[in-house]
């Protein structure tokens, strides 16, 4: 999930991008937007992206077809390896940051590329005891989609903090916000592992700093469970 006009900006900054096929622009914006998501960040360079094989491959198909698209543009790519046990570094060239910034602040009701996904819930398997795929208990099971934020205490935090990685988060909660299907909220879509557990996709709420999330979410109530395992099969 990223946001349309962040295509617009990459081309703004960087011609030769307008000359490749819709579909590898999106892949390159999804990338990049992919740098303000906290959980993407490489443990050896905090401007640096993480993306394991699997990723890539969900995004190119093959390694073969993003180096040549990719070319030496675009990011500065470090590979990683199994000997290692790091994951390939891609590094956004300045040009990059810039056409993301420009996007950030861009304060316009704004289309993305996935919005309001039909299913909440969108794997449909889960595990069972014996570690065999089976259908997830969650099936059928629907949540609501959009999250409302606070959106003035947000902005306000934008505008005091003093941390970068802050500054992103927050600018990426408000661009999100700003979506036209669902004005003031951002859309969800869960996913669950083969652990069973339930996780959040593409805009990234849970992956935030807590600061940020206090922000978003100023005025509601916020429940921290321990341990609440135990209470609940007590319960039962």
């Amino acid at each position: 999930m990223f946001p349309l006009d962040l295509i617009e900006a990459i081309k703004s900054e960087y011609s030769p991008y307008k000359e490749i096929e819709p579909k590898y622009q999106k892949i390159i914006a999804s990338m990049l937007w992919l740098w303000t998501n906290p959980s993407y960040r490489h443990e050896n360079g905090s401007d640096s992206l993480a993306f394991p094989k699997k990723l890539v491959r969900d995004f190119w198909g093959s390694d073969k077809t993003m180096y040549r698209i990719l070319g030496i543009n675009y990011f500065a790519v470090s590979i990683g390896s199994n000997f290692s046990k790091e994951a390939s570094a891609f590094t956004p060239f300045p040009y990059m940051l810039r056409a993301l910034v420009k996007c950030l602040e861009n304060k316009k009701e704004e289309s993305f590329s996935v919005c309001l996904p039909k299913t909440s819930i969108r794997s449909l398997t889960g595990v069972n005891d014996d570690k065999k795929r089976t259908k997830s208990k969650w099936t059928g099971i629907d949540v609501i989609n959009p999250a409302p934020l606070n959106i003035n205490s947000l902005e306000i935090f934008a505008s005091q903090t003093k941390d970068p990685i802050h500054l992103i988060a927050s600018l990426k909660l408000l661009k999100l916000s700003r979506n036209k299907a669902c004005f003031g909220k951002v859309p969800i879509q869960y996913e669950q592992k083969t652990t069973g557990r339930i996780i959040e996709m593409f805009s990234g709420l849970q992956s935030n700093p807590r600061e940020v999330t206090r922000a978003a979410f100023a005025g509601c109530w916020d429940y921290d469970i321990s341990n609440c395992h135990f209470a609940i099969i007590s319960s039962w």
